[in-house]
């Protein structure tokens, strides 16, 4: 599922005409192999060519691995898609986000 998100996350940033991206994921696996162009092989090989292919999009791109803990939004964020799957957040924060994204905040300021 994570590499689904991935693909999804950089055609997105794509359309919106970033130029830097910084994809943050907590499955290590997936992030390895975004970073590495490996496991082409794998069953979802096809989904990591399509990520290597839109990574020459970006002057700059990185692939980071984040702990499950430091990464509540998103989670959160995935959760509430099921519902709402068209939804879009850009500058807002959802009104049921906010507790998440307060706490990360104050991890960061630490």
């Amino acid at each position: 599922m994570e590499v689904i998100a991935a693909r999804r996350a950089l055609l997105f940033a794509r359309e919106l005409g970033y130029e830097r991206v910084m994809v943050e994921g907590d499955s290590e696996v997936v992030i390895k192999a975004s970073k590495e162009k490996s496991l082409l092989s794998s069953d979802w090989g096809h989904i990591l060519r399509d990520i290597h292919a839109l990574s020459y999009s970006f002057s700059s791109i990185s692939f980071h691995h984040v702990r499950r803990s430091g990464n509540s939004i998103a989670h959160r964020l995935a959760r509430r898609s099921f519902c709402n799957p068209l939804l879009v957040w850009m500058e807002e924060v959802p009104p049921d986000i906010v507790d998440v994204y307060n706490h990360d905040l104050g991890l960061i300021n630490e």
